[in-house]
């Protein structure tokens, strides 16, 4: 799924792209968002962003340690958050890929996350945040990338301090040391 923000004084704020758009000449500020993007999607990252198809290679195959390549144009960051917690399994962390312009901010992802879909609704709902620059856009992505893992930490905590409890003040035998092994 692709959705988009462009957003200029002038026209206000748009929900596509546009004929002949060109991210490297544009006055407007552009925050493109692929969830679970389609090839026909990738193509727009080389065929209308010209990014390094190493790059955008790294956004089809998400499995890759975090990283931050600077390109001549723009900043290319493959970032880790750890996902929302399921029934039955276990947390474990995913992929998103960011790249960073001067007026535009391209972000990929295999999965809806809910802390970009608050973020993009706040960018669609208040336009005028883009004046703050794609920066501050960015910054505000990775405090609430940041917090995954801190509610990961948090309930991780919690399951420890309920371990302590039945095992060093409410022991039974399954827990006793000197209970033999099963």
């Amino acid at each position: 799924m692709l959705r988009v923000l462009v957003y200029d004084e002038e026209q206000g704020l748009r929900t596509e792209l546009g004929q002949g758009f060109a991210p490297r000449k544009a006055a407007a500020y552009t925050w493109v968002d692929l969830v679970e993007p389609t090839a026909e999607e990738l193509e727009l990252l080389t065929g209308v962003f010209h990014f390094h198809p190493l790059a955008v290679e790294d956004c089809r195959r998400p499995h890759y340690r975090p990283e931050l390549s600077q390109y001549d144009e723009y900043a290319f960051l493959l970032l880790r958050y750890v996902q929302a917690e399921q029934r039955g399994r276990r947390p474990i962390t995913a992929a998103l890929s960011v790249f960073l312009g001067p007026r535009y901010l391209v972000t990929v992802h295999h999965e809806e996350l809910t802390f970009l879909t608050e973020l993009f609704a706040q960018y669609r709902k208040d336009p005028q945040l883009f004046q703050k620059g794609l920066d501050f856009a960015l910054y505000s992505l990775l405090e609430a990338l940041t917090e995954t893992f801190f509610t990961f930490f948090d309930r991780t905590e919690e399951r420890i301090e309920r371990l302590e409890e039945e095992v060093f003040h409410r022991p039974t035998r399954r827990c006793s040391p000197s209970s033999p092994p099963s």
